[in-house]
């Protein structure tokens, strides 16, 4: 990792906090309460750190996400930053390696998203699981693991359709046809569709357009996802 620049207070307005960069599933809406209590109350937090890219000047959060947001909740004009030299794909890739042992604890489904963000990176290829292992903070069981399941995903989606077989009935040797989905099928299709946009939201209400850039697909997805859900509670 690129070695940190001296600490600097920088505004809040000025910090990027992208989906881009990052490793976590979700924010935790009540941590970011009692950091924002804490913040309004005098207490010291431990620096963000954030990449400044070269030529744009983009400063572009890696870690501090949950930190960031209780700044801006408790009103704070600036936050104390470590600035580092880089992108965007420099800063997801020091995200990858937070959050271990301080900040709010990871979820299991945080470890196997860093996981999956490392084996989708070229900048890993070639590296051992060990060293993938060791760079997210898992064991290296959970690294293997979930090569293997993404690898039997990626197979399971270049296969060839199944041919349909002929009918060797005695009333003909014809296709069957192929029958449509049913209603019921499709209905569960969409919530699940539905459910993993907001599975994948980084911010919670109304900041999730303004900070994850979703297009108005995006968006009427995630609408129509709460009457599928409070349908599905109704029903």
């Amino acid at each position: 990792m690129p070695n940190p620049i001296e600490p600097a207070a920088i505004p809040v307005v000025d910090i990027e906090a992208t989906a881009k960069t990052q490793a976590r599933v979700r924010l935790d809406p009540t941590a970011i309460d009692e950091y924002a209590e804490s913040m309004k109350n005098g207490d010291i937090f431990p620096p963000l750190d954030v990449f400044r890219e070269m030529g744009s000047e983009r400063i572009v959060l890696a870690d501090g996400f949950h930190r960031l947001a209780a700044s801006k909740k408790a009103g704070i004009p600036e936050i104390l930053c470590n600035v580092r030299a880089g992108d965007v794909h420099d800063a997801l890739r020091f995200a990858m390696s937070r959050n271990r042992d301080h900040g709010v604890r990871r979820t299991r489904a945080d470890k196997s998203k860093a996981v999956d963000l490392a084996l989708a990176d070229p900048f890993f290829d070639g590296m051992t699981l060990r060293g993938i292992a060791d760079h997210c903070g898992v064991g290296k069981d959970t690294v293997s693991r979930r090569k293997q399941e993404l690898n039997e995903q990626k197979n399971d989606l270049e296969a060839p359709p199944p041919e349909d077989k002929p009918d060797n009935t005695p009333e003909g040797n014809t296709r069957k046809p192929k029958l449509p989905l049913t209603q019921g099928q499709l209905d569960r299709e969409a919530l699940l569709q539905a459910c993993q946009v907001i599975r994948s939201m980084v911010y919670p209400g109304a900041e999730a357009s303004e900070h994850m850039e979703l297009t108005a697909e995006d968006i009427k997805i995630v609408a129509d996802a709460g009457g599928w859900l409070l349908g599905a509670c109704n029903g």
